[in-house]
């Protein structure tokens, strides 16, 4: 027997799983789950959800304050687009070290590894 909710619901759910981003973070959780266990994955994303509300609350705060004075200070506009310019040409022609010839040290703190990889996070700097 034919559901079309049952086919709408299964579209709606791929549909969604498609949208999320595959980002820095979301790797790591998925690296540490697959690697040590589950609650390794939870840790890192807890702390990683921590960092997120923590800068979400920063960017509302100071939101208005940064965008008058980039508009005054269009001097420091160059000089920003500048390091990120030099930082992107950096990261692509960096040589990445390999990872298969060395062993895998499980980390002491799963919670403090997300923390890191969240507060670093490259892709959340403009915001």
């Amino acid at each position: 027997m034919d559901n079309p909710l049952l086919y709408a619901l299964v579209g709606f759910l791929a549909c969604f799983l498609g949208t999320i981003p595959s980002g820095l973070i979301n790797l790591s959780v998925v690296k540490s789950t697959v690697d040590y266990d589950r609650c390794s994955g939870l840790g890192i994303a807890f702390a990683a959800s921590l960092i997120e509300i923590i800068q979400a609350l920063i960017a509302i705060s100071f939101g208005m304050l940064i965008s008058t004075f980039l508009d005054s200070n269009v001097p420091f506009k160059f000089f920003l687009a500048s390091v990120f310019i030099f930082l992107a040409a950096f990261s692509f022609t960096r040589k990445p070290e390999p990872t298969l010839q060395k062993e895998v040290d499980k980390p002491s703190s799963f919670f403090r590894n997300g923390f890191k990889i969240s507060a670093l996070n490259p892709q959340a700097v403009p915001f």
